[in-house]
């Protein structure tokens, strides 16, 4: 790492967001690391300069997040029990949770947090053709809660969650059943023996503008919607939401 980049990165670890002012030179690798997206490091690769991308501390820290997050949404569901069960009498606790856990951490959410901290502005090193979007924000962000994690300990990382998620904690709402909505809707509308004869989300594919998976679904052979996402779940998820806002809001389907 030169001289610029590891000043770069130094004034960015202490600022009033962090305040890591006690940073090693092997934290500051593990946070350069973390702050690399794979295009620059193939661009690197190929000038025969050893670079590694964020890829396997993304897993980790996402991995550390949902821990995080779940443990305080655990400790404090029972305050918010009776009224959740009031509104979603079909949903166990095990649902629910997982339900709030989903909507705090998928990648537009992380993604949206990066964005209004002000986070790694300019610190994000992507290759030339590459635009920074959101899927590689949240990504930056995993990994870069794994680097905290080998720096600063659990207790540390639990603390820098907490103050950049506290308010979403707090307001914790489960995730709209996008495709549960979808399929009653194509129930009513079709009253098929087995609505998942006709009722279909396709594997997903790269959207190489967005760098994130891409699902279809379709009704009858028909195209409804498409949505877009860093894995094959919240993809259908939001694929289910456009095909039910785009063909499932007259009276029939409420």
């Amino acid at each position: 790492m030169d001289a610029v980049r590891a000043k770069e990165l130094r004034d960015f670890l202490c600022s009033p967001l962090f305040g890591f002012d006690d940073v090693s030179e092997e934290a500051l690798l593990l946070y350069d690391q973390a702050l690399t997206h794979s295009s620059w490091a193939s661009e690197k690769k190929q000038t025969g300069i050893v670079c590694k991308d964020y890829e396997q501390l993304e897993f980790l820290g996402d991995c550390i997040l949902d821990f995080i997050i779940a443990e305080e949404l655990y400790s404090s569901f029972q305050n918010r029990a009776r009224k959740l069960h009031e509104r979603f009498p079909d949903k166990t606790d095990e649902s629910l949770l997982t339900d709030m856990l989903h909507d705090i951490t998928n990648g537009k959410k992380i993604a949206e947090i990066v964005v209004s901290n002000r986070i790694f502005e300019g610190c994000i090193r992507i290759g030339a053709g590459q635009e920074l979007n959101d899927s590689i924000r949240a990504g930056a962000f995993e990994a870069f809660i794994a680097a905290v994690y080998y720096h600063k300990g659990i207790a540390g990382t639990q603390h820098l969650v907490h103050r950049l998620f506290r308010m979403q904690i707090e307001s914790a709402e489960p995730i709209v059943s996008w495709k549960n909505k979808l399929q009653e809707c194509v129930q009513k509308k079709f009253q098929p023996p087995d609505v998942r004869t006709i009722l279909r989300y396709h594997e997903p594919i790269m959207d190489g503008g967005s760098a994130q998976l891409c699902v279809r679904v379709s009704v009858n052979g028909k195209f409804w919607g498409e949505g877009r996402a860093d894995c094959k779940r919240d993809a259908e998820i939001e694929a289910a939401k456009n095909a039910y806002e785009t063909h499932c809001t007259n009276k029939s389907c409420q």
